[in-house]
């Protein structure tokens, strides 16, 4: 189809918006993801490049069964014209997203429009490539990102594809996917909040894609011997991994162990209101120190109230878990293998579990303490003084409750920490094995691959369909 290009411009000028701005909101899913968008202004000659003509975006994404008309073209001459059209339309507004979107998408189709039995690992090697350079030239746009992802995810560079993902759902300022999705109106959603959501879940989906094809992998191209290999760590690479975002000496795996093996546990309390050092590793011993030498915050009546929940839980963290040596002597930690070990491991880290300085989780933990001990202090003043009726009054039940809150959000948890590490150490080493074997492979990237991957409904696209 081709369309005059001042006529096409008109029609872009003639449906602008000029009064539209970017609205704000933080968004967040269910699965913890997030995509934030603040209050952005946009200038006239940005809102002209980002309306473009929707009757080229819209074949460019379409599929390649369409008519023209002159009645039916064979697909691959359809998807040749379409990318004829797609790149016209991204050169001659560069800094449109919609517009690169557009050009990229009509490559895709080009690619999927060709004989089955052809690779098309060259022609998306290229692809990657430009999408790439778009995700970069518009580091605000949520749907170049995914579209990005989904093309590194069919290229079989899941680390790349992961990474695309977090780093999306991480964005800030982002752009309304309305005025950038191929086709207009494919992102479902009335408001910019929805839209973000949708987005945001689409990036989701993508994740547990990416895991479940690790899973796979794991379940049927690994030996017994492999898979245990994977499973064993050093306790020195979990230092090394630590020491890559945290260069302080508060914390150290040896340390880690070493109070493990003294306490048979990795978790204890510090008093959050004072300089002490003393790891608490119950929190009866918490409590007393803190109604001693600060009762001015905690009331020594507060122990009585909070008295049968002082004892601290069970750590079942590390069950199937194994401190040994390897025949160089070397520490490491042994994971067992059993069923839903895979899951157990990854999950949460391919959701975006990070390890954090110590430093920082320290800080927190005092700071919210504080607010929990006042919060009690002020609801205690209103406890009735009378012992018989302490247990009727509505406030006694909200104090244990704070208590409990108290106890969750200050405890530090050593194990927590080494099994976040040894996790994402894991989980980098077993994406590049996986890398390493497609790559020594050479896989064939076919049409199926290509929509596992951008054809397979999402949640949200269901949600959108049956609306």
């Amino acid at each position: 189809m081709k369309t005059d290009g001042g006529a096409r411009e008109a029609k872009v000028k003639g449906t602008l918006d000029i009064g539209r701005t970017t609205g704000g909101a933080v968004l967040n899913t269910d699965g913890g993801s997030a995509l934030k968008m603040k209050t952005v202004g946009d200038s006239l000659d940005t809102k002209v490049e980002r309306n473009l003509d929707s009757g080229v975006a819209s074949k460019a994404a379409g599929g390649v069964d369409l008519t023209t008309d002159g009645g039916v073209q064979k697909p691959d001459v359809l998807a040749m014209r379409i990318l004829k059209e797609a790149r016209s339309l991204a050169n001659r507004f560069p800094g449109s997203a919609r517009a690169q979107l557009c050009h990229l998408l009509a490559q895709l189709q080009h690619m999927r429009s060709l004989p089955p039995e052809l690779d098309m690992s060259k022609g998306m090697e290229r692809l990657v490539r430009s999408a790439g350079i778009a995700s970069q030239a518009f580091p605000n746009s949520a749907v170049i990102a995914l579209f990005h992802a989904k093309l590194l995810s069919v290229s079989g560079r899941l680390d790349g594809a992961e990474a695309e993902c977090h780093q999306a759902l991480d964005m800030e300022d982002v752009s309304d996917p309305e005025e950038e999705c191929v086709p207009p109106g494919s992102v479902g959603g009335d408001n910019y909040e929805e839209r973000l959501s949708s987005v945001a879940e689409d990036f989701d989906w993508l994740l547990r894609q990416i895991i479940g094809r690790a899973e796979k992998f794991w379940e049927n191209s690994l030996t017994s011997e492999t898979k245990k290999r994977f499973l064993s760590v050093k306790v020195d690479a979990l230092q090394d991994e630590y020491t890559k975002f945290d260069q302080s000496s508060l914390f150290s795996v040896q340390s880690a162990l070493s109070f493990f093996k003294e306490n048979n546990s990795w978790r204890f309390w510090m008093c959050p209101l004072c300089n002490s050092n003393k790891k608490h590793t119950m929190p009866g011993p918490l409590m007393e120190h803190m109604y001693k030498k600060h009762p001015r915050l905690v009331l020594p009546r507060l122990r009585s109230v909070v008295n049968s929940i002082l004892e601290g839980e069970s750590d079942g963290l590390f069950d199937g878990v194994s401190f040994t040596q390897d025949q160089d002597t070397h520490d490491i930690i042994r994971f067992k293998e059993r069923s839903g070990i895979f899951a157990w491991l990854f999950s949460e880290t391919i959701r975006g579990e990070k390890s954090r300085p110590f430093c920082d989780i320290m800080q927190e933990n005092c700071t919210e303490g504080r607010k929990l001990l006042e919060t009690m202090k002020k609801k205690m003043a209103s406890l009735p003084t009378d012992k018989s009726t302490t247990d009727e009054s509505p406030r006694f039940n909200e104090i244990r409750e704070l208590w409990l809150q108290f106890l969750k959000h200050t405890v530090v948890d050593y194990g927590k920490i080494m099994l976040t590490l040894a996790r994402t150490l894991i989980w980098s080493e077993f994406k590049k094995h996986m890398a390493g074997v497609h790559e020594t492979a050479c896989q064939r990237i076919t049409a199926d691959d290509i929509d596992d991957v951008f054809f397979t409904l999402s949640n949200a696209d269901e949600q959108t369909m049956k609306e």
